[in-house]
């Protein structure tokens, strides 16, 4: 056989702007909520509010 097999084929321009795209919307989702929970810990402690569990905002 001559050529390149489809799992040989690097892919396109347009196949890696939209994987790094759909990469940095996973990466977003799963650190802002984290993100959001350790300055509203560090506001909280800052106020005198010590508080030791992440869910007291809820």
């Amino acid at each position: 056989m001559v050529g390149l097999t489809a799992s040989e084929v690097p892919p396109t321009m347009a196949v890696k702007i939209f994987s790094a795209g759909v990469a940095a919307c996973v990466a977003d989702v799963i650190t802002f909520p984290l993100d959001t929970a350790k300055v509203r810990l560090q506001v909280a402690s800052e106020m005198g509010r010590e508080r030791t569990s992440v869910l007291w905002f809820l």
